[in-house]
Parts: structure tokens; C-alpha cells; sequence
């Protein structure tokens, strides 16, 4: 149960980065946001100070996520579908 939590919490962190660049949740998981997912979950399932392997892969997680969100950083899948926006600056999906 703990680490399903820790699974669906790094779901949330990719879905609510990735929001504003794709429409999610992604049709398929590529590879990349599979480590992504991992490293993230890996990292929130520490009650206590992670080692300092675990806080790397979290933060080099959290960078590459980021910069997938804003476009410097090339998102590697087949079925990747774009946040539209209106003329209101509404978000269409």
C-alpha cells in the first residue's frame, strides 16, 4: 500500500508537470517517465534523509520532468498529443 501510494504520487507529479505541455495522462509510458516515475517514487517512499544517490536521481528526475514541461528537453513517444489553448487562454483537452 505504501509503495502504491508512493507510485500514484509520482503519477500526480508527472501528470501535473507535463499538464501544461501534453494532454495526460500519457497514451503510453515511454521509457523515460518510467525512470522518471521510479526515481520520484524511490525518493518519497524515504521517511527519513534518502542517500545521496536516491536525492540525485530525484533531482536530475524533477530537472529532465521540468524541462520536458517547458520544451528544452525532447519527450520520446509515438502518441503524444498536445495542450490546445483558446483565445481565452483556457486549456482544451
Amino acid at each position: 500500500m505504501v509503495v502504491a501510494r508512493a507510485l500514484a504520487n509520482a503519477d500526480a507529479t508527472i501528470n501535473g508537470r507535463l499538464g501544461t505541455r501534453f494532454v495526460v495522462p500519457l497514451a503510453e509510458t515511454p521509457p523515460d517517465i518510467r525512470e522518471i516515475a521510479e526515481a520520484i517514487a524511490i525518493w518519497k517512499l524515504h521517511v527519513y534523509k534518502p542517500d545521496e544517490k536516491i536525492e540525485a536521481d530525484y533531482k536530475e528526475a524533477m530537472k529532465t520532468l521540468e524541462g520536458m514541461a517547458a520544451g528544452s528537453v525532447v519527450l520520446h513517444a509515438t502518441t503524444l498529443a498536445p495542450v490546445e489553448t483558446g483565445g481565452t487562454s483556457a486549456r482544451l483537452r
